[in-house]
């Protein structure tokens, strides 16, 4: 029970810092600057340490993308534009493309 209050109060403060972060109006390179310096390094000790279900990490990276393609902040519902799955492929596979 206490990691799920861990995990929740860890959900919601990114929620909260990447809500902030969308009212600047930045574009898609400056979004995934904000992810890769502030978004996760905030949390990637935490989430090491918390031992958190595939589920939980589903969460974590729906939040992310929602920030990335500025899904529900400020009443856009757009579609992600590049896949998910070009999002995680290793630099070595996607050379293979």
């Amino acid at each position: 029970m206490m990691k799920r209050i861990n995990f929740e109060a860890m959900k919601a403060k990114m929620d909260r810092h990447f809500t902030e972060w969308s009212k600047r109006g930045l574009s898609l390179l400056g979004k995934i600057q904000i992810v890769k310096t502030f978004g996760l390094s905030q949390y990637l000790y935490m989430l090491a340490v918390m031992d958190i279900t595939p589920e939980q990490w589903k969460k974590v990276n729906k939040l992310i993308y929602k920030f990335i393609w500025n899904k529900t902040y400020s009443n856009n519902n757009a579609l992600h534009r590049i896949k998910e799955k070009i999002m995680h492929t290793n630099k070595e596979q996607d050379l293979a493309w």
